[in-house]
């Protein structure tokens, strides 16, 4: 009978296996083969805390059985009792010294329990005593992933895949790894040599959504997870996945319902909560948003990341001694804080006047040149500046009052009171205190959230403006002439395109990166009478063709500029007008005193403000924003009757 069960069982007939089993025990009470196949079998069936005392009695009465102890510490370790399963599994290993599974078993515990450290250091002797057992190397993967070392988790999911390139948790793992390292056309590869092995795979599906994701190719993205969802419509990260994809195309109207969705199926879904207090943020309902993001912090353990989008939002709402405390934590200023060499400040002593300051900027020109008009305010409470600037920008820097040492990027740090980070110095400058806001570091849990304005007009103390820069009059001369020799005035520069593309990001902020169609940009700028200038860094080989032809004339390409600030300085100066997304352009625009029109897409870079027409940090400057489901009509028809009023049609 106990042979016809183990048969049973092993055809998957689980219930009959156990109906014999218990006949048997009806007769031999102390059957020590049918206790542990009753323990094995209830812990499949409806049963499995019973298994435990079962499997246990049946190895009391064969203490040399190394498959009952093994199995054993299989079900403590299910049933998540990691220290009784520790010793079972050492007492296996006792029995059977030549089974990895057993030492593997040990590690895990330790890894489930926390002890990271304790499970590579087991995990690296096992695989020193069976190089070729692929599930070690895959474990010792996990530990070392479990401990924030991406990097060398990637070789040693490779290893596991070397000798076993069917275990498919290896291969979405290496994704999930590649893709922390920044490598997603890697992960994507990894991602789809899993699916190769089962093709339904809901994880490794979505999880190459993610990936294509993170390339900002959001329409492959969004086909993928369309069709996870119409075969398995409870998948939250499916949701989550799809959410992402349409946000970043500016679809935020769309993107709602599945976040909500999302988090119908998984309440606890950090990124879902952070995603969708973003989106609710930018459509301007904050209470809610501050609700979503609040849960994202106490679920995700004051997630960095979603204390710096947080951050984002409460500036772009006008809330600055807020939003500050967030921006601390940007990525570029934590990996700079790591480096032990620099010796960071984050705060400033109480007296100012009289005091040496290192500052050091950590982000692109554009922030650079943002982010100076608070070295200046430093300077005019008496303090004494060094700044290490970037080596493309040290040249317009050269005759700013406010800077008493200026070096170049890769200099040795100056003796001084103190070196601090340029994008620190908003938030140690802040003389407003913050606010009781919800979550995590940024402030207590408190049931009254704060009440946001829609729009803020005033702002107090009023916010510093940016630096001036001073063209070279050689220059603008030069570039006047080049301009008059291209047509009549006004002269309107144009840039579709601005910040990091998503390939080349290592953390994906996706504000950094606006685009606007050159569709869009031509419907504006057609019937607009003047010469249109390109300024457009980077340009691709068919882009100015491709605009002219859309406008009916032609469009000056003077992108070449963008390699020498100092021209592209003059040249600022210069033109008339100015439209495009923001880019390092729109602050050296700034920087001379001159005006522009910007078109900000969505998600909304903080800069230019949640709502309104006006960034209070560029007055002067028109903002045309992206409808809340990727639309550009209203704007474009506004930014084109504007030009149309200023200029007149051609």
């Amino acid at each position: 009978m106990v042979q016809q069960a183990i048969a049973l069982h092993q055809r998957g007939h689980i219930g009959d296996a156990e109906s014999l089993c218990r006949q048997v025990l009806a007769v031999e009470p102390d059957h020590a083969d049918a206790l542990y196949l009753l323990g094995l079998a209830t812990f499949q069936g409806d049963d499995p805390s019973q298994a435990v005392g079962l499997i246990r009695r049946a190895a009391s009465l064969k203490p040399r059985n190394w498959l009952f102890q093994g199995n054993l510490a299989n079900v403590l370790f299910q049933l998540g009792n990691y220290a009784e399963a520790m010793a079972a599994y050492r007492q296996a290993a006792t029995l059977k010294s030549d089974e990895p599974q057993f030492p593997m078993g040990i590690a895990n515990c330790h890894a489930c329990g926390g002890n990271y450290p304790e499970a590579e250091a087991q995990l690296r002797t096992l695989v020193q005593r069976f190089p070729r057992h692929a599930l070690a190397w895959f474990n010792l993967a996990n530990s070392v992933r479990d401990q924030g070392r991406p990097e060398e988790a990637v070789n040693l999911y490779s290893r596991a895949i070397g000798l076993d390139p069917g275990i498919v948790d290896a291969h979405v793992n290496l994704g999930h790894a590649l893709r922390a390292v920044n490598h997603p056309e890697d992960a994507i590869r990894a991602y789809s040599d899993a699916l190769d092995i089962t093709p339904g795979n809901v994880p490794a599906r979505v999880n190459l959504a993610a990936a294509l994701t993170d390339l900002g190719r959001f329409v492959e993205a969004e086909e993928i997870c369309r069709k996870i969802i119409s075969g398995v419509p409870g998948s939250a990260q499916a949701r989550v996945c799809l959410g992402a994809a349409l946000r970043h195309q500016g679809r935020l109207l769309e993107a709602l319902p599945h976040y909500r969705k999302a988090l119908e199926l998984d309440p606890s879904d950090a990124h879902a909560n952070e995603d969708c207090g973003l989106v609710l943020g930018e459509l301007g309902e904050f209470g809610e948003a501050f609700r979503y993001l609040c849960r994202a912090l106490q679920e995700n353990g004051d997630s960095a990341a979603t204390q710096v989008g947080l951050g984002g939002l409460l500036l772009g709402a006008g809330q600055m001694a807020d939003g500050w405390r967030g921006y601390m934590l940007r990525p570029s200023a934590e990996l700079l804080r790591k480096l032990p060499e620099l010796k960071l400040s984050s705060d400033l002593p109480p007296e100012l006047a009289g005091k040496h300051f290192c500052v050091l900027r950590e982000q692109g020109l554009g922030d650079e040149i943002f982010f100076l008009r608070w070295a200046r305010e430093l300077y005019l409470r008496g303090a004494r500046i060094s700044y290490r600037a970037s080596d493309k920008l040290g040249g317009l820097l050269q005759g700013a009052d406010f800077i008493h040492e200026l070096r170049a990027e890769d200099a040795p740090l100056p003796e001084a009171d103190a070196s601090i980070l340029l994008g620190d110095l908003p938030l140690v400058l802040t003389a407003l205190p913050s606010s009781r806001l919800p979550g995590g570091s940024l402030g207590p849990v408190d049931s009254a959230l704060p009440q946001f304005a829609q729009r803020v007009a005033i702002f107090f103390p009023p916010l510093p403006p940016t630096i001036r820069l001073l063209p070279d009059a050689a220059r603008v001369r030069e570039l006047g002439e080049k301009l008059r020799a291209l047509g009549d005035p006004p002269y309107i520069g144009v840039t579709w395109r601005g910040g990091a593309p998503p390939v080349e990001q290592t953390w994906q902020h996706w504000v950094l990166f606006k685009e606007i169609p050159l569709e869009e940009l031509a419907r504006a700028l057609g019937p607009v009478s003047g010469t249109v200038i390109s300024i457009q860094r980077n340009p691709k080989e068919t882009e100015h063709s491709m605009l002219s032809g859309l406008m009916g004339r032609p469009v000056h390409d003077l992108s070449k500029l963008n390699s020498d600030l100092e021209d592209m300085l003059a040249l600022l100066a210069l033109l008339d007008d100015y439209v495009g997304v923001s880019n390092t352009n729109m602050h050296l625009r700034a920087a001379v005193g001159r005006t522009a029109r910007v078109l900000v897409p969505r998600p909304v870079e903080w800069r230019w403000m949640i709502s309104g027409n006006e960034s209070p940090w560029f007055p002067g400057f028109r903002v045309y924003r992206q409808g809340p489901n990727a639309g550009w009509e209203a704007a474009i028809a506004r930014l084109r009757g504007d030009l149309l009023a200023a200029y007149g049609s051609g």
